[in-house]
């Protein structure tokens, strides 16, 4: 039986990657329009963009998306355009645009749900740590969809250390986590942020066995080799 070949896209990078350039490009030109990219993000475009749990038992499901195409500003922006680049880009390079924006956007949802019901929601209910702070804290990024499609590509990376890269990173989204969790009062957005960072990677990491891509058989699919 002749083995068969990938059928993902070759070409110029712009043919390749073009969820991954549009999510960029989308990021910064909302970065240079709210000058987030020279300083924090205004309280008023998180007001007015972010999603939170408030936002999302009303009704406002749009800001479950309109609020990817920001971030808290500074240097956060530079990392948050570079890590977008970097995960979904090689999510999408190895395993075709359209596994990349359903694992991405899957993540991105499905984290966002777990915190606002299955954490802030059951919290602020029985008044758990001051949760009440967390329900209407608007949070902004795409940190949970490129989480998730790092995660994914990591869990078919083919290398003896792709465990050992996963331990590290586990540990650091951890340890961000701790740190930030000591100033939930002053920002809670940053809280909800690294919760989501610590929920996404491994979601990631379980969608790596899963067929998304109809095109794309599972044989077919393309696998990263790390010596």
């Amino acid at each position: 039986m002749n083995k068969q070949v990938s059928k993902l896209p070759h070409g110029p990078f712009w043919q390749r990657l073009p969820f991954a350039i549009l999510m960029v490009v989308f990021l910064v030109a909302f970065g240079v329009t709210t000058e987030s990219h020279a300083g924090p993000l205004a309280a008023a475009f998180r007001r007015a963009f972010g999603s939170s749990l408030q936002t999302t038992i009303d009704g406002d499901f749009v800001r479950l998306f309109t609020s990817l195409f920001l971030t808290a500003g500074g240097w956060r922006f530079f990392a948050s355009a570079l890590m977008l680049g970097l995960g979904v880009g090689w999510a999408e390079r190895l395993a075709g645009t359209i596994r990349a924006i359903t694992v991405f956007l899957s993540v991105h949802i499905i984290t966002l749900m777990i915190i606002y019901f299955g954490l802030i929601l059951p919290s602020a209910a029985s008044h758990f740590a001051n949760a009440e702070w967390l329900v209407d804290a608007r949070d902004v990024g795409p940190s949970a969809g490129y989480y998730g499609c790092l995660g994914s590509e990591l869990g078919r990376l083919n290398s003896k250390w792709r465990w050992t890269i996963v331990a590290v990173i586990s540990l650091v989204l951890l340890a961000r986590l701790i740190i930030s969790s000591g100033a939930i009062h002053e920002h809670p957005h940053q809280v909800i942020g690294d919760v989501a960072h610590v929920i996404a990677f491994p979601l990631g990491l379980a969608l790596a066995a899963v067929r998304i891509d109809p095109f794309v058989r599972p044989e077919e699919a393309q696998t990263t080799e790390i010596a």
